[in-house]
């Protein structure tokens, strides 16, 4: 980073910025407590559906999360192309 708080971008920054998106699960580990701390109700009752609405709740947060992380990633994708393009230039 520079005296202005910019980033100066890098393809060493980029694969660091992607490794920080991948090991981010905080969120997920959060929600599994939450949904194992619930009761799943009367199992042998018919007609319950707590436990696949808990499992339903569970698959929402991961693709909503995961359909977040393509989003930030595209940006990364574009900026590491034009970096790789233009080491390849001055190559």
């Amino acid at each position: 980073m520079n005296e202005q708080n910019t980033v100066e971008y890098s393809i060493p920054y980029l694969l660091w910025q992607i490794a920080m998106i991948q090991t981010e699960t905080t969120y997920l580990n959060e929600a599994i407590n939450k949904l194992g701390a619930m009761s799943e109700g009367n199992s042998g009752s018919p007609g319950n559906i707590q436990g696949r609405a808990m499992a339903i709740v569970f698959s929402g947060i991961v693709r909503c999360r995961e359909t977040t992380n393509q989003q930030i990633l595209h940006p990364y994708e574009k900026i590491y192309d034009d970096l790789a393009g233009k080491a390849n230039r001055v190559n």
